[in-house]
């Protein structure tokens, strides 16, 4: 059945595949853009019944009015950073965003509200880093402001479930797909270009951005309600994913492991640099700490209700270097 879908953050990494799916599906999208660019002409030459509006996620009275007579709305835009020198910036986009949604969707009466979160919403077992959507989140974690800003926006999804929403919250891993150069998404590809010669110890889950999109196109053809599900294909260490990296890029593969000392160190310097005027970059300790543990996070319940088929981590690989390398 083809449904009215309003997308947001359509023209972003997450949210451009997830749009190009669902018009594979055959279900009539919307997509909310903050300012015009190639990405929004690109989904219009996919299909040209792709309806654009341009404007901000701040604006409610544009949000209610794009809502009246959508079915779903799938909410993927944000703000993705660890700097709290823009914390206000980052709430302001990822938790107030998405408060003005969740009253527009209630005030238009859509039925159903798919909000893309993000592993880092997520609270570990307490003897391992294991993680699953079972465990309550735990407050006494110094998270990143990214994370905690997630974490408000997910309780605004479920207090719209609590008002007469249908929800669904998709957490996924680290994303990997085709992408531009300069988006973090990218950055593992770029660095394994030099052959970097050094490796955390850590690991975490990976996976491939066309099985996000994948997700949600299952989430609403099972036509499941009020779950949280952890979209996770892969958990890898550091050293795996980079070895597979630089193999597909015909580099050198990193052959040391850099010890969490010394990494601290370097992104203390980093982080100092990266303070002065026209810089950007954070290197926090929770990032560093984060790259030196073993996460794991368990998928099982995407198995068991998307009947999700996650890619290869090797084929994901390989299909993004055959575009850009």
């Amino acid at each position: 059945m083809s449904l009215n879908i309003f997308v947001t953050g359509g023209t972003g990494f997450v949210g451009y595949y997830i749009v190009r799916r669902l018009l594979s599906a055959g279900h009539q999208i919307t997509v909310l853009a903050r300012k015009e660019n190639i990405k929004a002409r690109e989904l219009q030459t996919i299909d040209p019944g792709v309806r654009v509006v341009y404007g901000d996620i701040s604006d409610f009275d544009l949000l209610t009015e794009i809502c009246l007579g959508q079915d779903v709305i799938v909410h993927a835009a944000a703000i993705v950073s660890f700097d709290p020198s823009i914390k206000k910036h980052i709430l302001q986009t990822n938790v107030d965003g998405t408060i003005h949604l969740v009253n527009a969707a209630l005030a238009a009466s859509v039925k159903k509200f798919i909000y893309i979160s993000s592993i880092s919403t997520l609270s570990h077992s307490i003897d391992d880093h294991h993680y699953k959507e079972t465990i309550p989140w735990n407050p006494k974690i110094n998270h990143s402001v990214y994370a905690l800003s997630k974490h408000a926006a997910e309780m605004e999804v479920w207090r719209g479930s609590a008002e007469g929403l249908e929800v669904g919250i998709l957490n996924p891993s680290v994303v990997l797909g085709r992408w531009d150069s300069t988006h973090h998404s990218m950055q593992l590809f770029e660095k394994m270009k030099k052959s970097i010669a050094f490796y955390p110890s850590g690991s975490t889950g990976w996976v491939d951005v066309r099985d996000v999109a994948e997700s949600v196109h299952l989430y609403l053809e099972k036509c499941l309600v009020n779950e949280q599900i952890i979209i996770n294909g892969h958990n890898v260490s550091y050293r795996e994913v980079m070895n597979k990296i630089a193999k597909a890029l015909g580099k050198k593969s990193p052959r040391y492991a850099l010890s969490k000392r010394v990494a601290s160190v370097m992104g203390g310097f980093y982080t100092l640099f990266n303070r002065w005027p026209g810089n950007k970059g954070w290197l926090s300790s929770g990032i560093i700490n984060s790259l030196y543990t073993p996460h794991f996070f368990d998928h099982s319940k995407s198995d068991e209700l998307l009947g999700i088929q996650y890619h290869e981590l090797d084929e994901t690989i390989d299909w993004v270097i055959q575009s850009k390398y």
